[in-house]
C-alpha cells in the first residue's frame, strides 16, 4: 500500500544525468537534495536513500540504460492484475529538465489484446505524451511467454493461434534436444534437462487452447485455467496441473525417472489459492 517506485525513479534519473562528471561528487546522499521533490515532507532520502547509496556505492559513474517496473508489489504476488497506471505515474515522476530514463512496464501480457491495450494506454489513456514522460512503447513479457512461447508471434500478427497438442509436443522435443546440447547426455545432463522441463511444464499447463475457448473469451493471466477434456489424449495430458502428469510427459520425451524421483515446482504462486479467490471475489 506504499509503493516507492515513483520516488526511486527520479533519484536514478538524477544520478544518470550527473554521475558521469566524476568531479561532481554525486552520491545517493544528495539525490534527494538536488533532484527529487519531497512529496510527503518526511524526506525521500529516509530509508530509500541509504539503500540506493549502498547498492550504487561500488557502481558509481555507470550510466543506467533503462528502468523496468513490475506493476504489482511483492506482497500482492499475482492475486490482482498489474497496475499499469502506477507504472505511468512512476515514469511521470521524472524531472523534465533532466534527460529522461526510459521506463519499461511489465505485467499480465498474455494475449496480443493485452499488448494492444497497453499500447492504447500509452497513446490515449495518459495525461500527456507517454514518450515525453519516459514511458516507452515497448513492454517486458514474463510469465505470458512461459505459458505461451508463441506470444510474440501473436503480438506481431495481431492474431490468436490455436496451437495443437502435436505442435506443443514438438516444441517440448526441441527443448529437450537443446538441453542435451547444453548439458550433455550423461546422467547429470539428462536430469538437468528434466528438471528445467518440469519447471517449464508447471507454467505451460496453464495454456487453454484457443479452439476450446468460448467465442469472445480471452484467458487472462490471473484466471484459473478451467478443467477441460482436450481434443486428444495428449492435449488433455498437457492441461494437467498435477506434477505426476508432468513427470509422465518427461518420461515420454526423456525416458524413465530415477528411483524415488520427486519434483516440487519452485514458484508455487499464491495466485490460485481458492481461499484467496473467495476473499478477493
Amino acid at each position: 500500500n506504499d509503493p516507492t517506485a515513483h520516488k526511486i525513479v527520479p533519484m536514478l534519473q538524477y544520478y544518470n544525468a550527473f554521475s558521469n562528471n566524476k568531479s561532481s561528487g554525486i552520491t545517493a546522499g544528495n539525490f534527494a537534495a538536488n533532484g527529487v521533490k519531497d512529496d510527503n515532507s518526511t524526506g525521500v532520502g529516509a530509508g530509500i536513500d541509504d539503500k540506493i547509496n549502498g547498492q550504487l556505492r561500488d557502481k558509481m559513474y555507470q550510466p543506467l540504460s533503462c528502468v523496468f517496473i513490475h506493476g504489482r508489489s511483492r506482497q500482492q504476488r499475482y492475486r490482482f492484475l498489474a497496475n499499469w497506471e502506477y507504472v505511468a505515474e512512476a515514469a511521470k515522476s521524472q524531472n523534465p529538465d533532466y534527460p529522461l530514463l526510459p521506463v519499461i512496464g511489465n505485467g499480465d501480457i498474455m494475449t496480443w489484446e493485452d499488448w494492444h491495450s497497453h499500447r492504447h494506454l500509452l497513446r490515449e489513456g495518459l495525461d500527456g505524451d507517454a514518450e515525453q514522460m519516459g514511458l516507452t512503447s515497448c513492454a517486458m513479457i514474463g510469465r505470458g511467454a512461459l505459458i505461451k512461447p508463441w506470444l510474440p508471434k501473436e503480438i506481431h500478427g495481431q492474431s490468436t493461434y490455436d496451437i495443437s497438442a502435436s505442435e506443443r509436443m514438438d516444441m517440448l522435443k526441441n527443448f529437450v534436444n537443446y538441453g542435451y546440447e547444453h548439458w550433455g547426455t550423461d546422467d547429470q545432463g539428462i536430469e538437468n534437462t528434466r528438471k528445467f522441463l518440469l519447471e517449464w511444464l508447471s507454467y505451460l499447463h496453464r495454456y487453454v487452447p484457443t479452439g476450446l475457448l468460448e467465442h469472445g473469451y480471452s484467458q487472462r493471466m490471473i484466471d484459473k485455467p478451467p478443467v477441460y477434456v482436450g481434443r486428444s489424449d495428449t492435449e488433455t495430458l498437457l492441461s494437467s496441473s498435477k506434477a505426476e502428469d508432468w513427470i509422465k510427459i518427461s518420461e515420454i520425451l526423456i525416458g524413465p525417472t530415477p528411483e524415488n524421483f520427486h519434483f516440487q515446482e519452485k514458484h508455487k504462486s499464491s495466485a490460485y489459492n481458492p481461499a484467496l479467490e473467495k476473499n478477493n471475489g
